[in-house]
C-alpha cells in the first residue's frame, strides 16, 4: 500500500497470511527521508491499549527513500489488530 500526504510517500508491505503464535515483521518505506527520520508502528488488538515498536532501518537513506522493517508481536487465533 502507498500513502501520500504533502509531499511524504509512505508504503508499506504487509504479510500475505499469519499463522496463529507467529511473530512477524512489518516493511515501511518513507521517502523522501533523511538521517533524521524515524517510524514507529502502534497498534491495538480486540480494542484494547495501543501499543508501539520503533522500526529499525535497514537501508541507507537514499533518492528513493529509506527502508525500515519493525517486529510485530504474534498474533493469536481471534485476534483483530490494528496498525
Amino acid at each position: 500500500m502507498r500513502i501520500e500526504h504533502d509531499g511524504l510517500f509512505l508504503s508499506y508491505e504487509p504479510p500475505p497470511s499469519l499463522a496463529a503464535g507467529t511473530a512477524y515483521e512489518l516493511a515501511v518505506v518513507v521517502a523522501p527521508a533523511t538521517q533524521g527520520t524515524h517510524v514507529d508502528a502502534e497498534w491495538e488488538i480486540n480494542g484494547g491499549p495501543r501499543e508501539s515498536e520503533q522500526a529499525h532501518r535497514v537501508e541507507e537513506v537514499s533518492q528513493d527513500g529509506a527502508r525500515y522493517i519493525v517486529q510485530l508481536p504474534a498474533i493469536e487465533k481471534g485476534e483483530l489488530r490494528q496498525i
